[in-house]
């Protein structure tokens, strides 16, 4: 086993992990409206939809490159094309989490930034290696 197939393992792993995760983001939207004080109802239903945005998305860049990495031989350019969109999609997330994301200190959140950073950083040097 070469540091390309292990690499690629890493991100199936860490893109379902990181898949789930944003899921469960979703999931617990409710408990996090409830803790919402403050403002009207329209403000509250644009935090509940912006919650649910957020979980979707890394939902979106985790599962995708996973199942990409299952079903796809390591060659194809379609593959190497959305790891890179995605790798930059996730970058940007990580930019939007750091600066907007941790100042609240919400654990799902932190947790998606620590985990999307090696994801990121993975995805690229397997798109390295590959290309």
């Amino acid at each position: 086993m070469n540091i390309s197939e292990v690499i690629r393992l890493l991100i199936i792993v860490l893109g379902l992990i990181i898949g789930g995760l944003g899921i469960f983001h979703q999931l617990i939207v409710g408990g996090i409206v409830t803790r919402l004080t403050e403002g009207d109802e329209k403000d509250i239903r644009l935090y509940l939809m912006t919650w649910i945005t957020h979980g979707a998305y890394v939902s979106l860049c985790g599962i995708l490159p996973a199942i990409l990495l299952i079903f796809y031989p390591y060659y194809e350019a379609s593959l190497f094309t959305t790891l890179f969109i995605l790798g930059i999609a996730i970058v940007i997330l990580i930019i939007h989490i750091g600066i907007t994301g941790l100042k609240y200190k919400i654990i799902p959140i932190t947790l998606e930034f620590i985990l999307l950073i090696p994801y990121s950083i993975l995805i690229f040097v397997y798109y390295i290696l590959n290309t």
